[in-house]
């Protein structure tokens, strides 16, 4: 990581501000001897005015969501960056800096936040000021990729942001979803004369979580997290953070065995749990054997539903997780899109280079496995330079300034996307997005750069 302090960052784009303007050409973030409006790090003083600013604009967050944002383990006060007039507030965005699971790496990302201007303000590019200084600040503290929700993805697209994940979860009436899961017990209880060896399905107790458990919570998330697409290094101290701030109602855990555990005994006898919130499903996980607690865990779910406010239920699950299935089955339906209601996941990648070298080994296991021939290079144009992707015979390379006979070309966007997973190579390909020189080209691409499930729970965004 970088020592370079956000005051620095943003001293540092103050001085280069010249080259930030707005779309009539004007300059936005002042030079020092300007009187114009300041992009400067927040202290913990300007945290009053911040929350008054945002209720402002967007009428929250809550004063429990606000306060649970200070006491996240890892926030201070420079995470926000402001833009003041005269005092007065009139721009504000908040990071996050965290990793991010990536099959067996660990990826430093940052998640942008609440970027926004006073509505008085607007149309003089102190937005792009702030994201401008936001970005440099993401990549001072090492960061290779920053991450956000918005429902104006062409803000983000001028400023070099692409759509590069997918919502993805599934909704079913309750009542339906009862019904299905009684038809399936029937169904599989063993009848003494045809399957009189047959035992019946096991059946897990069933209640809430209580605090001291939290341990065997953390385990279930590490080992349905290990090497996926997506979700969140969750550290313990920022697990109590979870726990606190309460983004969910309740937490349902499923325990293999009596229903009061000794402390000692309770991370190993509870082998799942659902996080919830008006009637979503934020987060359910099971230990590996254990898959069938997921529906006795989701038909508690329901139960609860139906008996406090009948509405459909939502569940959150990566692409490919069988739960999509069940809900289809129960009458439901699965949404994979990039949008939901308008609000869409985009990515920057800082450093293509750097994300390509860090996932070299993983690179190198996928074409270990398609047993692709080597020696074999696959050059990759990045911003306007080229690269090789080099395959010896035990291991890849990435050698700068050549391109060789095969190799791809495409806009940063679509890189961006294609080395997260979010591309199919033959679709970018049809459609122009992606121009590969010749056919092993196209096929080693296709290869190495599978579309992923790239995807993280929302627990962590869930407001207090």
């Amino acid at each position: 990581m970088s020592s370079t302090s956000p005051a620095d960052v943003v001293r540092k784009l103050q001085r280069s501000s010249r080259a930030a303007t707005s779309e009539s050409g004007t300059a936005v973030v002042p030079t020092q001897q300007s009187q114009g409006p300041v992009v400067t790090a927040a202290r913990a003083g300007d945290h009053l005015a911040i929350h008054k600013f945002l209720l402002d604009v967007f009428h929250g967050p809550t004063s429990a969501e606000f306060t649970a944002q200070l006491e996240n383990p890892f926030y201070e006060p420079s995470n926000r960056l402001i833009v003041k007039h005269r005092k007065q507030l009139i721009g504000h965005v908040r990071l996050r800096q965290q990793q991010m699971h990536f099959g067996t790496e660990l990826i430093p990302i940052s998640n942008l936040c609440e970027l926004a201007t006073a509505p008085e303000y607007r149309q003089r590019a102190i937005g792009s000021a702030l994201l401008q200084a936001a970005e440099q600040q993401m990549i001072s503290e090492g960061s290779l990729l920053g991450i956000l929700e918005t429902n104006v993805p062409n803000f983000y697209r001028q400023h070099g942001w692409t759509v590069a994940s997918r919502h993805s979860f599934s909704t079913a009436d309750a009542r339906n979803i009862l019904s299905t899961l009684g038809a399936n017990r029937i169904q599989q209880q063993p009848i003494s004369i045809n399957r009189p060896f047959e035992e019946e399905p096991k059946q897990y107790n069933i209640r809430l979580w209580r605090h001291v458990e939290q341990e065997a919570l953390i385990h279930l998330y590490r080992e349905n997290t290990v090497n996926s697409y997506g979700p969140l290094l969750r550290s313990e101290d920022y697990w109590r953070w979870l726990f606190s701030r309460r983004g969910f109602e309740r937490i349902y855990v499923a325990i293999d065995g009596p229903d009061k555990l000794q402390l000692a005994g309770s991370y190993k006898s509870i082998i799942g749990y659902a996080a919830i919130r008006y009637g979503r499903i934020l987060e359910i996980m099971t230990a590996q054997g254990h898959e069938q607690a997921a529906y006795q865990l989701i038909d508690r779910a329901c139960a609860d539903v139906i008996e406090s406010k009948d509405r459909p239920i939502s569940i959150d699950a990566p692409p490919g997780n069988p739960l999509h299935e069940f809900l289809q089955s129960a009458g439901g339906s699965y949404h994979h899109l990039e949008d939901n209601n308008g609000v869409f996941t985009m990515i920057k990648l800082f450093d293509p280079l750097k994300l390509l070298e860090q996932l070299r080994e993983e690179i190198n296991q996928r074409a270990q496995k398609a047993a692709i021939a080597r020696p074999f290079e696959l050059g990759l144009e990045i911003r306007g330079k080229w690269c090789q992707i080099l395959f010896t015979p035990r291991s890849v390379k990435i050698v700068k300034g050549k391109s060789g006979r095969s190799h791809l070309r495409c806009e940063e966007s679509v890189l961006t996307q294609l080395l997260l997973g979010h591309l199919n190579v033959q679709e970018a390909v049809e459609q122009g997005l992606l121009n590969p020189s010749t056919r092993i080209a196209f096929e080693t691409a296709e290869t190495i750069f599978p579309q992923l499930p790239l995807w993280r729970p929302p627990l962590d965004d869930s407001p207090a």
